[in-house]
């Protein structure tokens, strides 16, 4: 990172270019200019002189990206000159054309829809700061205050990632004279973990026809004005259809032989075959899903027929049976002045994720039912194993012991604005038997975790963990991606297929041969008053704390003594 004339250390990095191009609706292509990429790269500084590019230290952003210029021409001219010089060397223009190959995959246009449920989460320590009387202090009296508020709510993590605490060891050492309440609480900053939530929404290259499966011998007779050529020994077989405008895919094969050599087919709405678009020659295919990527082609050139913007399923195959309106909730630290990447996702600084479907149990009640909580960063950073970009180790993150518990928060918000009653999820076999494999952790998140946040989150409503009964399959069977091909394989081996299938028939197999089940799930039944709190209120950033039951209340500059009604009120949120 150079070091300006003014003394100042910046430099750049394309570490959000996903980040960027989806909030642009950028689509990145090999032939975008590098002009246009400026757009992807943010400007970054930090407080040391460090080699080129060198940000393995740390650094944080400008809220700004190489093509603004009309903030670099604020600086002075020595500053812009040699940044601009800098910037044109070979180093730096490898790190833009970096950007090109973090979102290039992208080939399908996507957008993505944010949620303000973060901004819903509240500081506990501003409001307990707010709500004292001392308005001034020594910063010693200051430190021993908000330290002592770990007895009563506060938690550590919150005094660590406020900033709060270092600012007064400072203060302490490089200053004199007292500090007031205000200047206290504007030192509070959270900006570098600030969480953005969001759900991917995609859209299919051409359309989407929603074929639906089936499996139906076609007479002879049936292929007279397709185009298709049969021999005496072939068998061809009807295997989806479309009942928006009649497309139908099936394959040919000759008897005796298996499925392995089919050839596959699709007939327009007038029964006519189709031909490849780049080679009419060719009429049949090696697979289904070439066959339905032609009907989609030419459901899109004849009749313009174009997919809506869907939340994106990419691990849709992964849930249970049977729901509906899945999502795919994804927690980020766009401003986080590290990097980490986690295997699932390509964004970057992804805190945690979870999965959530709509369902309905056995009495008709509504469900928003939790699929899945995950936190790769965190899990990662548990095992002690892997590395990163940055000292070869696992960037520390906020909400260490707490990841779960902030999905839950969210979760609930969600839940409120949105009219569920109840929240549910899967216990642990049930998820140990869907993820084939034998964890520990899956145990506790699933059969304690998420039960005991709900009911701490809820204990002044006395609210509790009950069970409740969906209709599902049971999930024996998985499907497994390896490459552009999919198999379906159980726990032990014993039923497993090659890896010639698509996606959707992958899991469309395993429907098949998975019985119908009455599952119990624990459920948690929101009660009226807390639906009400976190609609006018929200609930906390760190901890569960939202009224103050506890021994010790609020500490002054003497000591602890009991606090005022004031106090008491905005503790409660009365005021």
């Amino acid at each position: 990172m150079p070091v300006l004339p003014s003394g100042h250390v910046v430099g750049i990095t394309s570490e959000r270019a996903r980040y960027h191009a989806t909030r642009l609706n950028m689509r990145v292509t090999r032939d975008t200019p590098i002009q246009e990429l400026y757009r992807l790269v943010d400007i970054v500084y930090a407080d040391a002189k460090r080699g080129d590019n060198d940000l393995s230290q740390g650094f944080s952003f400008t809220g700004y990206t190489v093509s603004d210029y009309q903030w670099i021409n604020k600086w002075k001219a020595e500053d812009r000159i040699c940044f601009l010089e800098w910037l044109q060397q070979s180093t730096q223009l490898q790190v833009i054309e970096g950007a090109r190959r973090k979102v290039i995959y992208d080939t399908l246009p996507h957008e993505v829809e944010r949620y303000n449920y973060p901004n819903r989460l509240y500081s506990v320590l501003r409001r307990r700061i707010a709500a004292m009387e001392m308005t001034s202090a020594r910063p010693a009296q200051w430190r021993s205050t908000i330290l002592n508020m770990k007895h009563c709510g506060v938690r550590e993590d919150e005094l660590k990632w406020s900033g709060v605490i270092d600012f007064l060891d400072n203060a302490e050492t490089e200053r004199e004279g007292n500090i007031t309440r205000e200047e206290l609480l504007s030192r509070i900053d959270f900006t570098d973990i600030r969480i953005e939530l969001t759900t991917e929404l995609m859209r299919d290259e051409c359309c989407r026809i929603p074929f639906q499966e089936t499996a139906a011998l076609m007479p002879f007779s049936r292929f007279e004005y397709t185009g298709i050529d049969l021999a005496g020994n072939d068998i061809a077989v009807m295997r989806y259809i479309d009942p928006l405008f009649n497309y139908r895919i099936g394959y040919i094969r000759a008897r005796g032989t298996s499925g392995q050599d089919a050839r596959w087919f699709v007939l327009d709405p007038f029964g006519k075959a189709l031909r490849d678009l780049d080679n009419e020659h060719i009429i049949t295919f090696e697979q289904s899903r070439c066959a339905m990527l032609i009907a989609n082609r030419h459901a899109a050139t004849q009749y313009g027929l174009r997919s809506p913007l869907h939340p994106s399923d990419k691990y849709e195959y992964m849930s249970l049976h049977g729901g509906e309106d899945y999502r795919e909730w994804i927690v980020t630290l766009p401003d986080y002045h590290h990097s980490h990447f986690t295997p699932h996702f390509t964004e970057r600084n992804v805190l945690l994720h979870f999965r959530t479907k709509t369902r309905h149990d056995n009495a008709g009640n509504r469900l928003l039912f939790i699929e899945e909580i995950q936190s790769d960063w965190h899990q990662q950073a548990a095992r002690k194993s892997g590395s990163s970009r940055w000292q070869g180790k696992v960037p520390q993150a906020p909400f260490t012991r707490e990841w779960s518990l902030l999905a839950i928060k969210l979760l609930l918000i969600h839940a409120v604005k949105n009219g569920y009653d109840r929240i549910a999820w899967a216990p642990g076999p049930m998820q140990q038997m869907r993820y084939q494999c034998d964890m520990q952790a899956l145990h506790r998140l699933y059969d304690r975790e998420i039960a005991q946040h709900l009911e701490q989150v809820s204990k002044d409503w006395n609210g509790q963990v009950e069970r409740a009964v969906i209709k599902t399959k049971e999930p024996w069977l998985s499907a497994r991606r390896s490459g552009d091909s999919w198999s379906v394989t159980d726990r032990d081996g014993r039923f497993t297929t090659r890896n010639k299938l698509t996606k959707e028939e992958a899991v469309a197999l395993c429907e098949r041969h998975t019985k119908s089940i009455d599952l119990e799930v624990p459920v948690f039944q929101i009660p009226r008053g807390m639906r009400c709190r976190i609609a006018q209120d929200a609930l906390p950033m760190f901890g569960t704390m939202i009224t103050d039951k506890v021994k010790k209340l609020l500490c002054g500059v003497n000591g602890f003594k009991t606090c005022d009604e004031k106090t008491r009120r905005a503790c409660l949120g009365q005021g």
